[in-house]
């Protein structure tokens, strides 16, 4: 009879070590799907996760950007520096520069009060 229990205990024992294995495993892998994510390669992120864990996770930091997602950034970028409409202009800054006031030397404005 002892010998029976001791075989059980010993199976839940390695049940639970199962598990908690496949469940950090799965945990790397979503960590690593999620660095990739934003390069456009969460796939192999994930697998890199999975299988090397935090190894794989600086691995799928340092992989490079998706063509797709290149193309993309390229585009935003070029959208960001080439805006010329007025809304992009602030609201601060001023059409035409301003001339200077008469009476107060080069590059000092009067006191306002």
């Amino acid at each position: 009879m002892l010998a029976a229990e001791d075989n059980a205990a010993a199976g839940a024992v390695i049940a639970l070590v199962l598990f908690v294995i496949i469940a950090w495993a799965c945990v790397g892998g979503l960590v690593g799907w999620a660095i990739a994510k934003g390069k456009g390669r969460g796939v192999a992120g994930f697998w890199l996760g999975l299988l090397l864990g935090w190894i794989g996770w600086i691995i799928a930091a340092c992989l490079s950007p998706s063509a797709e997602v290149q193309a993309r950034r390229m585009a935003m970028t070029h959208a960001h520096l080439f805006a010329t409409s007025e809304a992009m202009r602030p609201r601060y800054m001023p059409l035409a520069p301003m001339p200077p006031v008469s009476g107060a030397p080069a590059g000092w404005l009067p006191d306002p009060l």
